[in-house]
């Protein structure tokens, strides 16, 4: 297990605003846990690059994928591949690219902006192996009323139907379905859908963690998704 204050030593040691702005070294020593180091490394936004050299510091016998717009690199240890998170062909392409690497987490520190990060999760929580996690940074633009980011208008706020953080928050009930008859089952499925999540997808979620700035996404270990759709043992209360 990696330990917060390793984090926040590679964080300045690579220069990347993961620990210098936003300190996720709070968050990351819980997030990343259950990864071994192993297999691969996922993350969407290349930035300056200081993220690679701060995960490769992290996780050195780890291989890593960067999804870029731009950018396309190889290195030791890593590669960045250009693919546009705002597109959902090219997010696919990258996923089917991925679907045999033995991905143990993705993170997504791309655009920013909560429909992208959406379609991106849709499109690569499958990939992720047995018990990894998905990692959603920058979460704060579901809040920006004005201004933008990467080129992108950010229009949100608190109550705004596009909000990520919004859409996530519904998965609380997702996640305890057991409990659900199934007029609200079905209320449910359709209200996540209508906000953007691919159902199927959902099947694969264990938990979701918020964070400041940032929320995890836990995906099931094989036999786990049976325990959503038990009958409920005490079923004269619902």
């Amino acid at each position: 297990m990696i330990s917060r204050s390793a984090i926040n030593s590679a964080g300045i040691a690579s220069g990347t605003d993961k620990v210098s702005q936003h300190a996720y070294q709070r968050f990351y020593a819980q997030f990343l846990s259950d990864y071994d180091g192993n297999g691969s490394f996922v993350e969407i936004g290349y930035g300056k690059g200081e993220s690679i050299v701060f995960w490769k510091t992290l996780y050195p016998s780890a291989f890593l994928y960067v999804a870029d717009r731009q950018v396309v690199a190889k290195g030791d240890g890593f590669e960045v591949i250009r693919c546009d998170q705002s597109s959902r062909d090219q997010l696919m392409g990258f996923a089917s690219f991925l679907s045999d690497k033995d991905v143990g987490v993705i993170v997504d520190d791309g655009s920013h902006i909560p429909e992208h990060q959406l379609l991106s999760f849709n499109s690569l929580f499958q990939v992720l192996k047995y018990g990894g996690v998905y990692i959603i940074e920058d979460i704060e633009c579901s809040y920006w009323k004005r201004g933008g980011s990467y080129g992108y208008s950010t229009e949100y706020g608190l109550g705004s139907s596009r909000s990520l953080v919004r859409k996530f928050l519904r998965l609380a009930n997702w996640i305890n379905r057991e409990f659900l008859t199934s007029s609200e089952l079905a209320v449910l499925e359709h209200e996540l859908s209508d906000s953007g999540f691919n159902v199927d997808v959902l099947e694969g979620v264990a938990s979701v963690v918020f964070a400041h700035n940032c929320l995890a996404v836990r995906k099931v270990f094989p036999g786990d998704v049976v325990l959503a759709s038990r009958s409920y043992l005490h079923s004269h209360r619902i």
